[in-house]
């Protein structure tokens, strides 16, 4: 199915003020087909854009809470493989370079994982 684009409504000078034709213009302005962003409905994250445009920000914040408070500063991230915790990628070689560290935990039980938790309230 294709979707048609509505046609430029045309003034007519002898029916129509300059103000029910700008009102027009608006309406077809909504209905015009605008640009769409398709994002991925499923855990499909690609390791590059993880260390582009998600790790750069963690990074940032933890340099930021280094100058704050010289304490160690640990970053909390699942077992997702793009987040190169146990294989080496470009997750781990930007962390490495930035001197982050991961907070180790268990990967499967939500009872020791507390981000579950934190995600619980998160939701609520």
């Amino acid at each position: 199915m294709q979707l048609l684009m509505p046609l430029k409504p045309r003034r007519r000078l002898k029916r129509e003020t300059e103000e029910e034709y700008k009102a027009q213009l608006v309406e077809w302005e909504a209905l015009k087909l605008h640009k769409v962003d398709v994002k991925l409905h499923s855990n499909f994250m690609t390791q590059k854009y993880y260390t582009k445009q998600l790790l750069l920000v963690y990074i940032n914040a933890i340099h930021y809470s280094r100058l704050q408070d010289a304490s160690l500063w640990l970053l909390q991230e699942d077992s997702d493989p793009l987040h190169s915790i146990k294989k080496e990628g470009l997750a781990a070689v930007l962390k490495k370079a930035n001197w982050v560290k991961n907070l180790k935990h268990s990967a499967q039980s939500p009872y020791l994982n507390p981000i579950k938790a934190i995600w619980n309230i998160i939701k609520q």
